[in-house]
């Protein structure tokens, strides 16, 4: 009898462990875009896969479940709604998506002092643009950079040892790397330190796939800066129908490497303005021009080609998700990178800036 007692204690406690560690997350004013009826899903970030579905009712969704780690989550529509979440045992959690305003959780309140600001002047910035309220648009570009440059790293240094901090590091990351290479002075600095930060961070933070994906491209993106020898690869060469090498083309010629895909008007702008009449104007005083697909279909890939007509190589990368990119360290395109005749890494320029330091590079404009 005092062992059926014992058993049954220990079931109620286990049973109210478990209940402890539910959680509820309600997301109340959804916007239009998210109407009545409307899926949507509750995204685990470290794992990218779904872990909950509901749909909207009054423009509300909520979310119930159980955990018993925390983990940042994504809720959306897989269109244009990515709202982020921490997901902690045991927590109530309500986010008004109007104003951004978060109880019952004091991980996302912690989180929504930078996600909420950043919203608020993201649609702000949005609104103004539409409006062609440029001053107004200034301002809001000005505050934007208030939030990363000072009050986002207030927030960290209140999250640096949770899953929190994880995720501003992890958006500073993705700012500097996105946006910035190792040619700048200033870019060099700030990425110097996230690169630090990283190295002496809790295991927590280093723990997040996010952040430790992020890190990946920062080295990535260091080992292919300015002075480097640049990285061979393997690719499918659309001229001769198979497999080559970028070394194939590029030995002892000043070379411009351009990483674009079909659906990018950037880069098809940068093709047609700079890199074609690049390519007709020096290619006798041996330029060579290497075009690389990334993160694009063959066949949209192909029909781009055909009505592009690129009078150099192209290549395509064919492998999961872009082994190139990764190798090279961006997360964006286009990127346009210069190299010697020695292998080097003479930089990542577009535009102008690329013209002239190609002219520099092939001896034909003087200093």
């Amino acid at each position: 009898m005092k062992r059926l007692l014992l058993s049954l204690l220990c079931f109620a406690a286990a049973c109210g462990w478990a209940q402890e560690n539910n959680y509820s997350i309600t997301v109340e004013t959804l916007p239009l875009e998210m109407e009545d009826g409307t899926k949507v899903r509750l995204l685990n970030w470290q794992l990218y896969e779904v872990i909950d579905t509901a749909m909207v009712a009054d423009w509300e969704v909520r979310f119930t479940g159980h955990t018993d780690t925390t983990f940042v989550g994504w809720i959306t529509n897989l269109r244009s709604i990515y709202l982020p979440v921490m997901v902690e045992p045991g927590m109530d959690l309500t986010i008004d998506f109007r104003d951004f305003t978060v109880s019952g959780s004091n991980l996302n309140v912690q989180l929504y002092r930078f996600v909420g600001e950043e919203e608020r002047l993201r649609s702000q910035m949005d609104e103004y643009a539409i409006n062609e309220d440029l001053e107004n648009y200034s301002i809001m570009r000005w505050k934007m950079a208030h939030l990363y440059d000072s009050t986002g790293w207030a927030i960290y240094a209140d999250n640096s040892d949770n899953i929190v901090g994880a995720y501003i590091l992890g958006k500073y990351y993705e700012r500097f790397v996105t946006y910035g290479y190792y040619y700048s002075d200033t870019l060099m600095a700030q990425r110097n330190r996230l690169d630090s930060l990283y190295g002496v961070a809790t295991p927590t933070v280093r723990g997040w796939r996010g952040l430790r994906e992020w890190h990946e491209k920062s080295i990535a993106g260091r080992s292919m800066a300015q002075g480097r020898k640049y990285a061979d690869f393997e690719a499918y060469d659309f001229t001769k129908w198979k497999t080559v090498r970028l070394s194939e083309y590029i030995g002892g010629h000043v070379a411009v490497l351009d990483f674009w895909a079909s659906w990018c008007g950037p880069c098809r702008q940068e093709i047609n303005e700079y890199l074609k009449p690049l390519y007709a104007k020096y290619a006798e005083k041996g330029l060579v021009v290497v075009s690389v697909g990334v993160w694009d279909d063959i066949d949209r890939h192909k029909q781009a080609l055909f009505a592009m007509q690129l009078p150099y190589p192209h290549l395509l990368d064919t492998t999961s998700n872009s082994a190139v990119a990764k190798l090279y360290g961006f997360h964006a395109i286009p990127q346009v990178f210069l190299i010697d005749r020695d292998g080097t890494l003479l930089g990542n320029f577009r535009g102008e800036q690329l013209v002239g330091e190609v002219e520099k590079a092939l001896g034909v404009r003087k200093e």
